[in-house]
């Protein structure tokens, strides 16, 4: 026997690791816990967390075979398509790995607005919420979520929350400005847009007129209906 059959190179080797995290992870995708005990030196948990993904190596192989294989390309082209079955089971997937993974968050939110399923990105943002309380940004995409279909006391919540945890995310500032403008609550709407500005934000910041409920106003004078591209939030919106 040739012994020098018997041993691998090291490109063979990486490709057998490589091979076997997604095998193990093809096993997880079945039905097995999600979540490991092992965490990584900011404390959280290595397989979970999207802000802290290049603390450990194996989170960094994850992220990449998720985007690779999930969030990627051909699951945008279907969304244009308006194969949103395929999306969200994508999204899913992407999800359930990384729980704030902020792209897919925004996306998640997207198809929900388009199909009028408003339930649909609720479990997806409370569990990042719980498992990292600790991002802003997680915060302000589920209040700008939440003041999209309307839940303004719950949005004004977490955009609040969003900025006690970085008051220098000028989005957060903004949705803040937009949800108090649509609760009529000029004086805070002001004081959040003023805000907003001087940490350099520049898109437009709708305001809202007349009274009553919020359903019922009026945009204002030069404003419009937003369209599903427009209700896509971006990780670098506001960053």
């Amino acid at each position: 026997m040739n012994i020098r059959r018997l041993i691998m190179t090291p490109l063979a080797w990486a490709v057998f690791c490589g091979v076997a995290l997604l095998a193990d992870w093809g096993v997880v995708a079945q039905g097995q816990e999600l979540l490991r005990p092992e965490r990584n030196d900011g404390g959280s948990l290595i397989n979970q967390d999207y802000y802290t993904v290049d603390h450990h190596p194996e989170t960094v192989g994850l992220l990449r075979s998720v985007e690779y294989g999930h969030f990627s390309q051909p699951m945008f082209d279907s969304f244009r398509r308006g194969e949103y079955k395929a999306v969200i089971g994508d999204l899913q997937f992407t999800l359930e790995r990384i729980a704030n993974h902020p792209g897919a968050l925004s996306l998640i939110s997207t198809v929900a607005m388009v199909t009028k399923m408003n339930g649909l990105p609720v479990p997806f943002f409370e569990r990042a919420r719980a498992l990292y309380p600790q991002y802003a940004f997680t915060h302000a995409q589920y209040g700008y979520y939440l003041l999209e279909i309307g839940a303004l006391d719950k949005s004004v919540e977490h955009l609040k929350e969003a900025t006690k945890l970085d008051a220098t995310l000028p989005s957060a500032h903004a949705w803040l400005a937009e949800a108090y403008y649509k609760s009529q609550k000029m004086p805070l709407a002001k004081q959040e847009e003023g805000e907003a500005r001087k940490l350099g934000y520049t898109k437009a910041i709708p305001q809202f007129e007349g009274h009553g409920q919020s359903g019922d106003r009026a945009p204002a004078k030069g404003s419009k209906k937003k369209s599903a591209a427009d209700l896509q939030v971006s990780k670098s919106d506001g960053q």
